[in-house]
């Protein structure tokens, strides 16, 4: 994922919608609640969202998987519940990589308009992390 800069290189003037525009990060660890495979190349799952500063559950995600073996990528749609809206985003992951990051595509309640990033890593323990870094 490329990371969202608050300001584009165009000048911002005071009250412009580029200088109140002010860019939001959000650090997750996701826990697997449920997951199952679809036909030969794909799967489904949700999982816990909890804050990775208090561990607090914040939100839940729906996610779907498809595997394209030759080219040897997995892509992702995930669908994150949070209060107030939900967050999609669409992630591509090569064989062997432990990271990656893809663009927000869509929001919507108080996440309509968002721009940004989400980038999702899995540790050597299968901990998986999210962090979404936009503006809204």
């Amino acid at each position: 994922m490329v990371g969202v800069s608050a300001v584009s290189g165009a000048a911002a003037l005071p009250g412009s919608a580029v200088a109140d525009s002010t860019t939001h990060t959000k650090k997750l660890v996701l826990h697997e609640t449920a997951s199952h495979r679809v036909g030969k190349n794909g799967a489904v799952g949700t999982d816990v969202a909890r804050a990775v500063s208090s561990h607090a559950i914040v939100g839940y995600d729906s996610y779907s998987a498809r595997v394209y073996p030759k080219q040897q990528r997995l892509v992702f749609q995930v669908a994150l519940s949070l209060k107030g809206g939900i967050i999609v985003s669409r992630l591509s992951l090569m064989q062997g990589e432990t990271q990656t990051t893809g663009p927000i595509l869509t929001g919507t309640g108080k996440y309509r308009g968002i721009d940004g990033t989400m980038n999702v890593r899995t540790t050597q323990q299968g901990q998986v992390y999210a962090t979404l870094h936009y503006q809204l």
